[in-house]
C-alpha cells in the first residue's frame, strides 16, 4: 500500500494493482520502485515547501509534523530523493529523526557517517550505490586515515553490481584513494586481494573503458599489493603489458614497466612460458625502451626499470634468453655499457648477461671480443656487486672448454683473473647495496662439482654462500631440496678441492646444521 502525504490527520491510501502477476500470467517479478511514479509527484512537492511545511526546532532544524507517517519503503525513497537533489543537510537530516520515520540512522550524502550508511542500506541498488560511491569519492580523496570497513562497503557494491559500469569505474576510484600512499599498509591482506579480484573481474566485463584501467593499474603500483597480496599475477602481467605496447605517455610507460619488473619476478618459469606470443612482445618491447633512451643519453627511472624487467624475465628462462639474443639484445647491452657509467645500470646489464650465460646453447654467443672485453673490465670494479655479477659471467662461459679450443690462453688468463678477483672481495656474509636472490642453484651445480676450474669453483661456493647466510630459511632449504648438499660433502673431502674453497664448503654446511638441526631427508656428510 503506497501512503500519501495529505494535511489531514489520516493519509490518503491506494491501493495499487498486483504488479507479481499481470492479466497473462506472465509477470512473476515486481519492478522494483514500481509505485515511485505516483509518489514521486507528491515528495517532489514537499521537497520545494520544506521550510512550509515543516516546523522548525529551537535549534534551526527541521521537523516533521507529528501527525504525517512514512511507511519504511517511503521513507527510504524520500530518503533518496533528498540526498541526490542536494537538499539533505544538517538542518534536513533532522527530519528523518523523528517517529514518523521508520529509519534507525539517516542514510544519505550530507557526511561521510551518511554515505556510509548508504552504501550499506542501499547495497542492492544500483542507482544509490552509483550517487553514493560518487560523493565516497569526493569524501575520500584527501583521506589519510586507514579505513578498512569503508573499503569492505566499496568491495560489497563492486560485488553486486558487476555489470554496472558507473559503478565498478567510481568504486575503482574510491578504492584508489583508501590505499593510496601508505594507507594499504594497514589494511587487511584478505580485503586488499577481494579488491584486486574485483579490479580485474571489471576489466573482463569492461575491456574497452580505458579510464578503469588506468584505475586499476595505478592500483598496482602500491608496493604493499605488489609485495604481500595474492592475485593473479599472470592476469596481471598481461594487462600491465598491454599498457606496455599501446600508450606513449611516458609516466603510463614507467608506471607499466616498474610494475612488470616486479611481476616478472614473481612469475613461476611455467607462467612465464604461458605468456606465450606476449613474452616475445614484451622482449621486444623493453629492448626498443632500452636502445631508445641509450641513444637519447637519457638515464632515467624507465631505463633502469626496463633493464630490471629483462632482468627477471630471463631468469632461468632459455626462451626469453633466446628471445633477448634473436633481438640484438646482446648489441644493445654494449651500447649501455659504453653510454652509461652508472653501477646500477652496469650491475643490471651483467645480471641480464649472466642469465644468458647460463643456457649453455647461447654462451657461445657472448664469447665476442667487445664482451670480453668489457666484462674483464668491470670484473675490477670496486663496487662489489659489478664485480661479482662480471665473475659469474666469466665462470659460467669458461666452463666448457671445448668453446675456447682456438683461444685457450685466453680463458687460463680470465679463469687467474677471476681467481685473484675474488680474493680481494670481503667475506661472503658480507651485505651488498643490492639484494642478491635465486629461484634455483641448480646452474651453480656443473660449477661445484668442477674441480678443474677452482676460480669458477670458488665463485660458485663464495655465492651460494652469501645468500644462504642472508636467508638461510629459504636458501638453505633449496639448497637441500636441489641436491646441492652432497656438492658441498665432496668438496669437503676432496684432496683436489682448492683448501679457501673447502673452507667455504665447510661454512654453508655448519649454517645447514644450525638452523635445519630436525632436517632428516638427507644426511649430511
Amino acid at each position: 500500500m503506497v501512503h500519501f502525504l495529505h494535511p489531514s490527520r489520516v493519509p490518503r491510501s491506494l491501493v495499487p494493482p498486483d504488479a507479481r502477476k499481470d492479466a497473462q500470467g506472465w509477470r512473476v517479478v515486481q519492478e522494483e520502485a514500481s509505485p515511485y511514479p505516483l509518489v514521486d509527484i507528491c515528495l517532489n512537492v514537499l521537497i520545494a515547501n520544506l521550510e512550509k511545511l515543516c516546523p522548525e526546532r529551537p535549534d534551526g532544524t527541521l521537523c516533521l509534523p507529528e501527525h504525517w507517517n512514512f511507511p519504511q519503503e517511503v521513507a527510504d525513497h524520500f530518503l533518496g530523493m533528498m540526498t541526490w537533489q542536494g537538499r539533505l543537510t544538517d538542518k534536513t537530516a533532522s527530519i528523518f529523526q523523528g517517529n514518523q520515520m521508520n529509519l534507525k540512522l539517516v542514510a544519505g550524502g550530507a557526511s561521510l557517517s551518511q554515505i556510509l550508511e548508504a552504501l550499506s542500506r542501499y547495497r542492492n541498488r544500483s542507482c544509490y550505490m552509483r550517487k553514493a560511491l560518487h560523493r565516497l569519492f569526493t569524501e575520500t580523496f584527501s583521506v589519510h586515515v586507514t579505513m578498512p570497513a569503508v573499503l569492505q562497503l566499496v568491495a560489497i557494491g563492486m560485488r553486486n553490481h558487476p555489470l554496472d559500469l558507473t559503478v565498478q569505474f567510481t568504486a575503482s576510484a574510491c578504492a584508489l584513494n583508501l590505499m593510496h600512499q601508505g594507507l594499504a599498509w594497514g589494511m587487511p591482506v584478505r580485503l586488499l586481494s577481494e579488491v584486486i579480484c574485483l579490479l580485474f573481474k571489471a576489466l573482463k566485463n569492461f575491456p574497452s573503458y580505458k579510464q578503469l584501467q588506468k584505475n586499476c593499474l595505478l592500483s598496482l603500483t602500491n608496493a604493499r599489493i605488489l609485495t604481500d597480496v595474492p592475485f593473479d599475477r599472470l592476469s596481471a602481467a598481461r594487462f600491465v603489458l598491454g599498457w606496455l605496447y599501446k600508450d606513449e605517455n611516458p609516466k603510463i610507460q614507467t608506471m607499466a614497466v616498474s610494475i612488470f619488473s616486479i611481476l616478472a619476478l614473481q612469475l613461476t618459469r611455467e607462467q612465464v612460458t604461458q605468456l606465450d606470443e606476449d613474452l616475445f612482445m614484451a622482449v621486444k618491447e623493453l629492448l626498443a625502451i632500452v636502445k631508445q633512451k641509450t641513444t637519447e643519453n637519457i638515464d632515467d627511472p624507465t631505463l633502469l626499470f626496463s633493464l630490471k624487467a629483462l632482468w627477471n624475465l630471463t631468469d632461468e628462462s632459455p626462451a626469453t634468453c633466446k628471445h633477448f639474443m634473436e633481438n640484438q639484445g646482446l648489441a644493445i647491452c654494449i651500447q649501455v655499457l659504453e653510454t652509461f657509467s652508472e653501477s646500477t645500470i652496469q650491475r643490471k646489464i651483467l645480471g641480464l648477461l649472466s642469465n644468458v650465460a647460463e643456457v649453455r646453447e647461447l654462451s657461445a654467443k657472448l664469447m665476442t671480443e667487445d664482451v670480453v672485453k668489457h666484462i674483464s673490465t668491470l670484473l675490477h670494479s670496486e663496487q662489489i656487486e659489478v664485480s661479482y655479477f662480471a665473475a659469474g659471467i666469466i665462470a659460467h662461459l669458461t666452463y666448457d672448454k671445448q668453446s675456447w679450443l682456438l683461444c685457450d690462453l685466453q680463458r687460463s688468463a680470465l679463469l687467474q683473473d677471476l681467481h685473484a678477483s675474488i680474493q680481494k672481495w670481503p667475506s661472503s656474509r658480507c651485505k651488498m647495496s643490492a639484494l642478491v636472490t635465486y629461484r634455483s642453484f641448480k646452474t651453480f651445480f656443473p660449477l661445484l662439482g668442477n674441480f678443474s676450474q677452482p676460480a669458477a669453483q670458488l665463485w660458485a661456493l663464495w655465492a651460494v654462500y652469501h645468500v644462504c647466510s642472508k636467508n638461510p630459511s629459504v636458501y638453505c632449504k633449496m639448497l637441500a631440496e636441489e641436491g646441492g648438499l652432497q656438492l658441498l660433502c665432496d668438496i669437503q673431502v676432496d684432496g683436489q678441492a682448492n683448501p679457501q674453497a673447502q673452507q667455504i664448503a665447510v661454512s654453508i654446511l655448519e649454517d645447514f646444521r644450525m638452523h635445519f638441526t630436525s632436517y632428516r631427508r638427507f644426511p649430511l656428510c
